[in-house]
């Protein structure tokens, strides 16, 4: 099947075609969130989780074939709207640009169901780029990945754009879409009303994250950066849902990491918004007394 997109063939999808509007929800492929190894920025992966949103649903008919159906493209405006943040000139702009460059070399690593133990690279795109003139970035999805995630027939998780966007962290966006897509164990198999959890052998939450052997070598190192920080900051967040752990251990030794997840009461987030409501007041009126004063 045809990759490569031509100069030509480019310039004019790009200057002809409609720009396709950002689903609020992205659906990932359950298959990409609990079975993939990849490693990518934060940028990054919000940047790949954005052009999802722009495809079309991938059904058994989704037309591979077609270079258009497979190519998302949007400014930087529309990326930043859809990740509910301010899109500003600048810095912003120019590691907007520079991660759409890093992703050509991106690759993710999937489950191959012919082997034990096996996987394969695959691709995310086969061409991404950035027409200054236009002002539109654009991602060719490669037809090898979609092909590999409509054969596998599973299910997906609901990610809630704005919610990434909320999120710096590497790590804090592959826990937060780990726990989305065990969101609907709640209340089942042993767990509590309101509950569910995940466990991993830290060696899986290695590849899971794509972190090196050699990177946070010492257990308690890697739990730091990879577990608690992350939970950490989605639970600052203030999603429907917080995080804690649990350590498995045989001895001294961590065998593996029980995540723990309960949704959040709608009186606790009612709580939060209205402290949060009640800070940002004293912070206007404090700037406002800070005017007062300088012009008096």
């Amino acid at each position: 099947m045809k990759e490569a997109i031509t100069s030509e063939q480019l310039s004019q999808l790009l200057k002809t075609s409609q720009r396709r509007k950002s689903k609020a929800t992205v659906k990932k492929h359950d298959y990409l969130v609990r079975n993939a190894h990849f490693k990518l920025s934060a940028m990054g992966q919000k940047m790949v989780l954005y052009g999802f949103s722009l495809l079309p649903d991938l059904t058994p008919d989704f037309p591979l074939e077609k270079i258009e159906d497979r190519t998302v493209k949007f400014t930087f405006t529309d990326y930043c709207k859809a990740l509910g943040n301010n899109p500003h000139e600048g810095k912003n702009l120019d590691d907007f640009q520079e991660t759409l460059r890093g992703l050509l070399k991106t690759e993710v690593y999937l489950p191959d169901i012919s082997k034990v133990n096996s996987f394969k690279a695959y691709n995310w795109f086969s061409s991404v780029g950035y027409d200054d003139e236009l002002k539109l970035g654009y991602m060719v999805f490669t037809s090898e990945l979609l092909s590999r995630l409509i054969e596998a027939k599973y299910f997906y998780t609901p990610l809630i754009l704005k919610e990434i966007g909320k999120l710096k962290g590497e790590y804090a966006i592959r826990q937060y879409e780990i726990a989305k897509s065990h969101e609907t164990e709640m209340g089942k198999y042993g767990n509590k009303e309101g509950q569910w959890t995940a466990t991993f052998a830290l060696s899986e939450l290695r590849l899971l994250f794509g972190i090196e052997k050699q990177k946070y070598s010492r257990d308690r190192d890697f739990l730091k950066k990879a577990v608690i920080n992350p939970a950490d900051e989605i639970n600052e967040a203030w999603f429907n849902f917080k995080i804690d752990h649990e350590l498995i251990k045989q001895g001294k030794k961590i065998l593996e990491v029980k995540l723990c997840y309960s949704q959040r009461t709608e009186k606790e987030i009612s709580l939060h918004k209205c402290q949060q409501l009640l800070l940002d007041y004293e912070k206007k009126i404090k700037k406002a007394g800070e005017r007062a004063a300088a012009n008096a």
